[in-house]
């Protein structure tokens, strides 16, 4: 192992969390910003792209990021104040931005839903393409690719794409204390540690 050309070029900042996926990495710094390496981008164009060196994403105003989570193609992020932001890839509603938007983002995004419904989130983690949020009662929403269920939507329909995120119905009304997605498929772990 080398050390990193972040910890090189930012050696007054600590990385607190990272994430990587196929062609790109991201890093969160102790003081909110976000630095990048990779590309991000689909067949025909590219989004962000920095070779060999970690730049800074733009944050909006008021938006201190304290963790990161990769999907194929896309980022979330997740505020100090429970706020979700995401960039990159939407063909498949993983930005969770809903269906009149764009289908790429080169800047991060606010998803605006958690705000607008006074929903404080405490972690988020990427799948391929689609995506889990956890709340702090517990509460786990999904949104992205859903060919397989794999947001846990149970509203009785299939739905291919889950534009924004929707309240997965835990049949127990249990709390949740972890989530997890992998290519497509999602877990859960209850707070008395069911899976």
């Amino acid at each position: 192992p080398t050390q990193s050309t972040f910890t090189k070029q930012h050696s007054e900042l600590r990385c607190v969390d990272g994430a990587s996926c196929d062609e790109f990495n991201a890093i969160v710094a102790d003081n909110g910003s976000v630095w990048f390496a990779g590309e991000l981008r689909n067949e025909l164009e590219t989004w962000i792209r920095s070779k060999g060196v970690f730049i800074p994403l733009k944050v909006p105003c008021d938006h201190f990021i304290i963790s990161v989570s990769a999907g194929y193609d896309y980022l979330l992020f997740l505020t100090q104040n429970g706020s979700v932001l995401s960039v990159g890839d939407n063909a498949y509603g993983q930005l969770g931005l809903g269906e009149n938007a764009e289908s790429e983002y080169s800047e991060l995004q606010l998803i605006s839903f958690f705000e607008e419904n006074e929903i404080k989130i405490q972690s988020v983690c990427c799948g391929y393409n689609h995506n889990l949020a956890l709340n702090k009662e517990g509460k786990v929403y999904g949104w992205g690719s859903n060919h397989c269920g794999q947001c846990g939507i149970s509203n009785g329909e299939n739905v291919d794409i889950v534009w924004i995120p929707e309240a997965i119905d835990v049949v127990l009304e249990v709390a949740v204390k972890r989530i997890e997605s992998g290519q497509c498929y999602s877990g859960m772990i209850t707070l008395d540690n069911n899976v």
